[in-house]
């Protein structure tokens, strides 16, 4: 399970990209060439996943951005934030 003080970030050989503005990204593992799509939601939590913020500053950050309930925000970004982490797309330290 993801804590609240997890700091998350990229795998090295994971990138992503975003296919415009108001539009959806793809995130690339490089080494695999597996390819996944994310919504907008995901995509600022992905743009703030900088290595130095803790997951939940990284759920406030996203929080302050979209009209959604914080509890709900918070429980989705620690399910997707372990699928990540069990995907070996982020990792958790």
């Amino acid at each position: 399970m993801i804590s609240n003080t997890a700091i998350l970030q990229l795998q090295p050989d994971v990138t992503w990209q975003d296919m415009g503005e108001n539009e959806p990204a793809v995130i690339l593992q490089l080494t695999t060439g597996q390819l996944f799509t994310c919504n907008l939601t995901t995509r600022r939590f992905l743009e703030l996943m900088d290595g130095r913020r803790s997951f939940s500053e990284l759920v406030d950050a996203v929080h302050a951005e979209f009209e959604v309930e914080r509890d709900r925000l918070e429980q989705d970004l620690r399910h997707l934030s372990s699928r990540l982490v069990e995907a070996a797309l982020i990792r958790c330290g």
